[in-house]
C-alpha cells in the first residue's frame, strides 16, 4: 500500500500563481504534502496558458506537491478531481468530471485542475469557484462557468471546504490507480457525449466519447474510425 500523505498547509494573501511558488519549492527539494493556499492570485494559471479568474477571498486557490510513484503520476489530475467532487457532494452539490481536468455542474465549470510535472514530482493546482456571484464572473466566462453560490444560493466556508478536499484526496491517493480510473469513468460527464477535441497540434477530432482507456486517454469514435486523444481541449456538443 502507498504511504499516507501528511499535509503541511501554508497560507498566503496574494500571490502571482500558487503553482509557480510550489513548483519552485519542489525544485529546491520540498517534501511531498505541501499545500499552498492563497486568498487571491494575480496571475492564476489555467490550461493552455489561460489565466484563472481569482477574485480575492471568494474561492479556493491552492497548489499541492506530490512525489508519486510512476504508476500514479499520470492519474493525479483524476485523483484531485474525484476529491473535489467528493467535497462538493458533502456540501450538497452533485458534480461530474469533464475529461481531462475539470469538475462541472450542469455542464458548467466549477473547478479547474492544472498539473505541472518536474523530475520526480507533480504540482497540482486547483481552482474551485465557491462564493462567487454570477454578476462577478467575467462576461467571457458567464454561461460556461459556475460556483457553489450560484448553484446553491449559499456560501460555503473556504477552510471547511479545503479540509474536505484534503481528507478525500488523502484517501484517493493511496488507492491503486485502476480504482481511481474506474471511479473516474463512473463520474465522467464526458463519456457518452458527442464532443469536439482540439488537440495541441491544432487538429480537431469530433465524435462520440466512448471510453477512458487504461492510460487515461479519451477514446473518441469518429466517422472515420476510433481516435485516441492523449491531451486536448474538449467541448461537449450534445
Amino acid at each position: 500500500m502507498a504511504h499516507e500523505l501528511v499535509w503541511r498547509i501554508e497560507r498566503v494573501g496574494v500571490v502571482e500563481s500558487t503553482n509557480e511558488v510550489v513548483f519552485k519549492r519542489a525544485l529546491e527539494g520540498e517534501r511531498e504534502g505541501l499545500v499552498l493556499v492563497a486568498d487571491a492570485q494575480t496571475r492564476g494559471k489555467g490550461r493552455l496558458g489561460r489565466e484563472w479568474f481569482s477574485p480575492h477571498g471568494k474561492s479556493l486557490y491552492m497548489s499541492i506537491l506530490f512525489r508519486p510513484s510512476e504508476d500514479k503520476r499520470q492519474f493525479i489530475t483524476f485523483t484531485c478531481a474525484l476529491a473535489v467532487s467528493d467535497a462538493l457532494k458533502r456540501f450538497g452539490l452533485e458534480a461530474g468530471l469533464k475529461w481531462p481536468n475539470d469538475v462541472i455542474v450542469r455542464m458548467r465549470k466549477i473547478c479547474g485542475i492544472l498539473c505541472e510535472s518536474g523530475h520526480g514530482f507533480v504540482v497540482a493546482g486547483l481552482g474551485v469557484n465557491l462564493n462567487v456571484d454570477e454578476r462577478e464572473l467575467p462576461e467571457e466566462i458567464r454561461g460556461i462557468a459556475t460556483s457553489f453560490l450560484i448553484e446553491t444560493g449559499q456560501q460555503v466556508d473556504r477552510d471547511e471546504f479545503l479540509k474536505e478536499v484534503l481528507n478525500s484526496l488523502k484517501l484517493w491517493y493511496i488507492k491503486p490507480h485502476p480504482e481511481v480510473l474506474a471511479e473516474t469513468r463512473i463520474r465522467s460527464a464526458t463519456l457518452g457525449q458527442i464532443v469536439r477535441a482540439v488537440l495541441p497540434s491544432g487538429d480537431i477530432v469530433e465524435g462520440l466519447a466512448e471510453k477512458i482507456d487504461e492510460s487515461g486517454a479519451l477514446i473518441i469514435r469518429t466517422l472515420s474510425g476510433v481516435k485516441r486523444v492523449l491531451a486536448g481541449e474538449i467541448v461537449h456538443l450534445r
